[in-house]
């Protein structure tokens, strides 16, 4: 008999290291708060869940608000976009305030987010305009005109992820977890609509398929995912 979404979760959970995040990889918030996106997809997300992730996001930021830490506590590494959208995507269990520091902190730096050393300007640094977009919508604010170049960028993206080979599967997952935060907002819909025909088109079960390839030594993951009914 195969484990239960308790049991999985359980197990998923028992991982975790001091910090509340899933240690052994570039991205611990990111894998983290993805395994929280699929307890809560799955049903079995709780409110102890909800502020062991908040707990968590804490050890990452920096004294300044709005910039984060790649690892915990930990200030000699780089820190990428990838775990920024899930800092953003905080938004979707009533933490906005951390979109809302990201875009603040932006606007002050010319959206350049170097942590290493901290405010020194870095062209590697600079966001994108679809991470400028993310970061507003999650912040619940209005686009602007910085917002809507990005919206348009954001579809190109959307395409350009599914252009690449099934295996290379890191921005849609990204893409899901933006979209998760942002589906509510009208001018979205087009954007899941986008991106679910383009899942269903490139892989037969859909989410569940990108996770197992991108989280191929992770059973538990690939367990969970099988349990998901709904994605967008």
């Amino acid at each position: 008999m195969g484990m239960t979404k308790q049991e999985i979760k359980d197990k998923i959970i028992s991982e975790l290291d001091i910090y509340n995040c899933i240690g052994g990889s570039d991205n611990p918030f990111l894998f983290t708060f993805e395994a929280n996106l699929l307890f809560y997809l799955s049903e079995i997300f709780t409110d102890e869940d909800k502020e062991r992730l908040h707990n968590a996001i804490i050890h990452f930021q920096t004294k300044q608000k709005g910039l984060f830490n790649r690892i915990p506590y930990n200030d000699q590494r780089t820190e990428h976009h990838d775990n920024y959208v899930a800092y953003a995507a905080m938004a979707l269990f009533g933490f906005k305030e951390y979109a809302e520091r990201i875009d603040d902190y932006g606007k002050k730096h010319w959206y350049c987010y170097n942590n290493v050393p901290p405010n020194q300007f870095s062209i590697s640094r600079l966001r994108q305009p679809f991470d400028i977009f993310y970061y507003r919508v999650a912040a619940n604010r209005s686009l602007k005109i910085l917002g809507l170049i990005g919206y348009i960028h954001f579809i190109g993206a959307l395409l350009m992820n599914f252009v690449q080979s099934k295996d290379n599967t890191s921005g849609k997952l990204l893409d899901w977890i933006r979209l998760e935060v942002m589906k509510h907002k009208w001018y979205v819909k087009p954007c899941v609509w986008l991106f679910n025909a383009m899942l269903k088109s490139k892989y037969e079960n859909g989410m569940e398929d990108v996770i197992k390839v991108y989280h191929f030594n992770n059973v538990e993951f690939q367990t969970l995912a099988k349990g998901i009914k709904y994605i967008l």
